[in-house]
């Protein structure tokens, strides 16, 4: 969905239920998970795009941009540069 709440088999990329999952893991766990599970069958985009992808989810959940681009060594703590966003419900 455009606000990255999820559909169906898709879960959410925003909101309070992507900080319960991910909260605890890290943006290199988010990154790692990215570019082996989408799409199914294996990676289709280089990692700096997978990299621009997950740098976007994270700015969507109230992490503001760092001094330098995230990367796929980046190892940041998910749950400390993120807030759920009270706009987008399960």
């Amino acid at each position: 969905m455009p606000d990255l709440s999820g559909k169906d088999d898709a879960p959410p990329l925003a909101g309070v239920n992507f900080v319960s999952s991910w909260g605890t893991r890290s943006s290199k766990d988010l990154l790692d998970y990215m570019s082996t599970a989408m799409p199914p069958g294996g990676p289709s985009l280089p990692v700096e795009e997978y990299a621009s992808i997950a740098a976007y989810i994270l700015q969507f959940n109230g992490a503001a941009a760092g001094t330098q681009a995230l990367n796929a060594s980046t190892i940041l703590p998910i749950g400390s540069v993120v807030s759920p966003r009270p706009d987008i419900v399960p």
